[in-house]
């Protein structure tokens, strides 16, 4: 089944599903960029940058416990108990990305990470080497130097 091409940011039509939420998330304690580190705010705007055509939602620690009050209170309970039983916050950070990319869709980002393609040229190349529409990637950061977002496939 071929998909209907979208239009990306560079001018050639892409084989990307337009039914694929082009929303970028990226997630922080606190909204107040003054209270990032000062890197962290350089490159969220450069995933923008690079991105133009794609929405952005950023999350807080306070959207993300609603979120789950809202939508899964199912897992509100667990939510909330994480950073008490692992001792670290990073557990319930983890957790909320896979909340809202559940319930949003879209492609999520760290805040410490780098783009070095656009969003809509990796899912170009993801849909022409798969047989079907793909609908979740999952990207592992690597320290090697393979592999990431510049070789989703490695």
């Amino acid at each position: 089944r071929r998909c209907e091409a979208t239009q990306n940011q560079n001018g050639p039509a892409a084989d990307v599903p337009k039914s694929f939420v082009r929303v970028l998330h990226q997630q922080f304690r606190t909204a107040d960029q003054d209270e990032w580190p000062p890197e962290w705010r350089a490159l969220s705007s450069l995933w923008r940058k690079h991105n133009p055509h794609w929405g952005y939602r950023f999350w807080t620690d306070a959207d993300e416990a609603q979120l789950f009050k809202e939508y899964l209170p199912e897992f509100a309970e667990m939510y909330q108990q994480l950073p008490h039983c692992k001792r670290t916050s990073i557990a319930q950070a983890d957790l909320a990305t896979y909340a809202i990319l559940y319930l949003h869709g879209g492609v999520y980002a760290d805040l410490d990470t780098s783009p070095v393609k656009s969003l809509d040229d990796i899912l170009e190349v993801v849909v022409q080497t798969m047989s079907t529409a793909p609908a979740v990637i999952v990207n592992i950061e690597r320290t090697d130097g393979e592999g990431g977002l510049s070789d989703p496939f490695a």
